[in-house]
Parts: structure tokens; sequence; C-alpha cells
């Protein structure tokens, strides 16, 4: 089988099977209800302007949510940008004016660090979690941005992360749907 983008990897698994588990009786989420979400919230996404090319921020605790979002971000041809949600104010200012994002992704009432860096115009929306392990998106204002879709390519960079910095500033590194398939296969 041929994959071209990482939600193609979603097809593989039987519907009914678990594809993300919450440990200490968290939700579990099937394989069937993590696809159809991210084509949901990739979809949601496109209606609010984002797009190929476009980066979105990630702010968000280690989760369903981060892992839901990260696919629907790439199924929606931007870009995820995951940030360390223990970032400071200033770190954070440092990130996202390197990252671009055009948008910013947090859990409700959280991240008041990301929250208080955001760049002007960047489009703040928190990500909610039900019981059952559906995410949703709450815009806290009107997106400014027009609609947009695109079907994700292979050459898309669909994560954006950066070093470590540990010998000079922080570098971004752009990973495409085939670098990470690559990676996947491997």
């Amino acid at each position: 089988q041929t994959f071209v983008t990482l939600s193609d990897l979603l097809s593989v698994g039987a519907p009914s099977h678990p594809a993300l588990i919450v440990p200490d009786g968290g939700p579990v989420v099937t394989s069937s209800s993590l696809h159809s979400q991210v084509e949901r919230l990739a979809a949601r996404l496109q209606e609010l302007g984002l797009g190929r090319g476009d980066r979105v921020a990630m702010a968000l605790p280690n989760g369903i949510e981060v892992i839901t979002m990260f696919l629907a971000v790439g199924a929606a041809a931007a870009t995820a940008a995951p940030l360390n949600s223990a970032y400071t104010t200033e770190e954070f200012r440092f990130y996202l004016q390197d990252i671009e994002a055009k948008v910013l992704l947090v859990p409700p009432g959280g991240a008041e660090q990301a929250r208080a860096a955001a760049p002007a115009g960047a489009l703040l929306i928190e990500t909610t979690l039900s019981p059952e392990g559906q995410v949703d998106l709450v815009p806290l204002k009107r997106s400014p941005f027009t609609m947009k879709q695109a079907t994700p390519s292979s050459e898309d960079v669909t994560l954006f992360l950066h070093t470590s910095g540990t010998t000079s500033r922080p570098k971004g590194v752009p990973l495409s749907h085939g670098n990470l398939l690559t990676s996947a296969a491997n």
C-alpha cells in the first residue's frame, strides 16, 4: 500500500481497534473515531482559513488533543509546531516569532505564558476534549482569514520542530509528510 500523507496511515487500522488509549480509566479512541475526528477538525481548520504554508503553534499538554490536532493540521495541508507547555513567556515569544504562527492552539483556560506571547494577528483557539475522547475547536474570536481548501502532498511540511539549541540559538527543522512516513516505515 502506498502512503502519501500521515492521514493515509489512519486508514490501515481496523475501525474498532484502539488508536489512542489514555491510562488510568481515560477514554479510548478507536481507529475509526480518530480518522473521523481528524477529517472533521481538518475541515474546520480550513474553514477558519488555514492551509498550505500556514503554521499552527500548539501549546497543548501531552494527550489526545495534541495527537489529534497534529494529525488534523497536517490533513488540512498546514504545518503543526508543537511547543513545550512549560516554556516561559519569553521562550514562547521566541518560538512563536520564529515559527511565524498564524494560529495558537491552547487548552481551555490554560497556557497563560503562550497566550501572553501570542503574536498580534494570530488566531487563538482553545481545544476541548469530551469524556468520550472527542476533540473540538473553540476560536476565541472570529477568524480574520479566508477559507482555504487544499489536499496535502508528501512534500508538504507537516511538522516544524526546533533543535535543542545547546551550541547556539535553536533552529527550525521542517519535516514533510514524506519524511515522517519514511520514519514510520523504518
